[in-house]
């Protein structure tokens, strides 16, 4: 930066300033859509955390027969000899995860469902 010592030289440093800053902002920019793009593998894993750890569901009924066929099966069979706390968390994160996989797939499910109930009665 020189010495301003006209209007004109006020105008060039004004017009170099304005430059610079426009230069400043679109570098900001890039960077900011790098990073957007870096952290995109970071955003879908915490989706997919979020989702698995609603208990959410499409149907009621579904949901109730997981969260009971869960905690039967798992206090009375794989966690009779678990810690404490993995007899308390291990039931929700199977509950949760069930929930989310068959609030997504539901129909097929149910689909599959009728079809062994129906081969099961006798039924061709």
């Amino acid at each position: 930066m020189s010495p301003i010592r006209s209007y004109e030289d006020l105008l060039k440093e004004k017009k170099r300033l304005e430059d610079s800053v426009q230069f400043q902002k679109e570098l900001i920019k890039e960077d900011l859509a790098l990073l957007h793009e870096d952290l995109k593998p970071a955003k879908h894993v915490f989706s997919t955390l979020g989702k698995l750890s609603s208990t959410k569901s499409d149907n009621p009924l579904i949901r109730g027969g997981v969260g009971i066929a869960g905690d039967i099966l798992l206090r009375s069979t794989f966690l009779a000899r678990g810690g404490w706390i993995t007899r308390l968390i291990a039931p929700l994160v199977l509950k949760n995860i069930s929930n989310f996989f068959l609030s997504k797939k539901s129909a097929p499910v149910r689909g599959w469902i009728g079809k062994l109930i129906h081969r099961s009665n006798g039924h061709s």
